[in-house]
Parts: C-alpha cells; structure tokens; sequence
C-alpha cells in the first residue's frame, strides 16, 4: 500500500483521515462546551494554532508521564488514565466536569 492512496484505486486515505479527524475534532469540541454551558461558560471555537500547541505539548507528555501544565499561552485541561483502559474524549470531559463539585 502506498502512503495516502490505496494501490489500484482512487481513494485518498489522507483526505478520510482528515475528515475522520475533523469530525472527531467537532465532536470533542461539542461535548467540552455542553459541559461549559452547564456552568454558565461561554463557548470555545477551533483554532489550527492552539490545536497545533497542544498536539506538540500532548507528544511531550505521552513520552513522560508527567500531569503538569505547559506553562504555555493557552488554558489546559488535562486528563489521566491508567493504561489498558479504553478512555474516550466523553471520559476526559465528565473528569474535567466533576472538578466543578470541588471547587464551589
């Protein structure tokens, strides 16, 4: 198989990859602000410049473990799991939703 195209077809994996994320992307963005909604935030908008920023900043901690903010120009909300675990986005939200118990 080629990189980005199956041999002998015509479909771009990349461009259903992209979709695929796009659309996850949404999703994920979606649930973050229903739970933003329930506490009276205003919503949050995609932005391929933050989005960017926390990709690189993901990859950093995937190779340390360590649960510390970045440091960085953006809020962060940060999620934990234990390994062998099928955590979803859904998952990271309800953790992040449940703080709000806490800090009243």
């Amino acid at each position: 198989m080629e990189w980005g195209r199956e041999r002998g077809g015509t479909a771009d994996r990349s461009t259903a990859a992209a979709a695929a994320t796009t659309t996850s992307c949404a999703a994920e963005l979606d649930l973050q602000n229903r739970a933003r909604a329930d506490v009276g935030v205003a919503p949050l908008t995609w932005d391929d410049t933050v989005a960017a920023y926390a990709r690189r900043y993901a990859a950093t901690r995937k190779g340390d473990c360590n649960l510390q903010h970045s440091g960085g120009p953006y809020g962060e909300s940060i999620f934990w799991g234990s390994a062998g675990a099928n955590w979803t986005a859904a998952n990271a939200v309800a953790s992040w939703a449940s703080e709000k118990l806490v800090r009243r």
